[in-house]
């Protein structure tokens, strides 16, 4: 899940949008999160106000995995919560194939002992073409442009807890500063995560730009 720079907008996947919505956890056994004695500010709890799920969501199966929530209130940004950049211009039609990203969650950890982690996980991940993903899925799932493939890592990938979760890309555009950009959200993947070089696969942000602009002004 990840707030967008309208202060009331969260983007994550079609089947992962329930309950109480918290920004700035960390650690979820502690509040405020602290590391070496710095401490972050204390969490953020909101509620939804509208979940807008994609209307052609699962048809077919695993495709148009994306929904919006508005949240019952603005957020507060704050050094610990801020929005994450949208793809404009070039990036929308940017190849990220063999680029490197991060995918970031509370997902599974350990594929042996299959518990949520306590504290926000990151990992970079590759880009892989959408044709590895399609042999790899073949028996499973039809893998298309709305969609992408990134991982084939032994012993690296996003898992279950991480769905609607985002998949970022530094990136300078304009100004050469770089930013973590929204290209893709955890969709689905291997069911023993990381064991094999199957990629996971994440639904592509750029196809979607212009039903989350219009869900979010209309």
């Amino acid at each position: 899940m990840q707030t967008t720079k309208d202060k009331t907008w969260l983007s994550l996947s079609a089947h992962q949008c329930s309950g109480v919505i918290r920004l700035g956890e960390y650690n979820i056994l502690t509040d405020p999160d602290c590391e070496e004695e710095i401490c972050a500010d204390n969490v953020q709890d909101y509620r939804p106000a509208e979940l807008i799920v994609h209307k052609d969501y699962g048809k077919p199966q695993f495709k148009n995995d994306i929904s919006l929530i508005r949240v019952d209130r603005e957020v507060n940004f704050t050094n610990y919560i801020t929005p994450i950049c949208t793809i404009y211009g070039p990036q929308m039609t940017k190849n990220y194939v063999g680029g490197t990203t991060e995918v970031a969650g509370w997902g599974i950890f350990d594929i042996d002992n299959p518990k949520p982690s306590i504290k926000l996980q990151t990992i970079k991940l590759p880009v892989v073409d959408n044709e590895k993903c399609e042999v790899a899925f073949k028996y499973h799932a039809d893998i298309g442009s709305t969609q992408m493939c990134v991982g084939g890592v032994v012993g690296q990938d996003s898992c279950g807890g991480d769905s609607g979760g985002p998949l970022m890309y530094v990136d300078t555009v304009g100004d050469d500063v770089p930013r973590y950009y929204l290209i893709g959200v955890v969709s689905f993947g291997a069911k023993r995560c990381g064991a094999t070089t199957m990629p996971g696969v994440y639904t592509r942000v750029s196809y979607y730009l212009e039903w989350i602009m219009n869900n979010m002004h209309s």
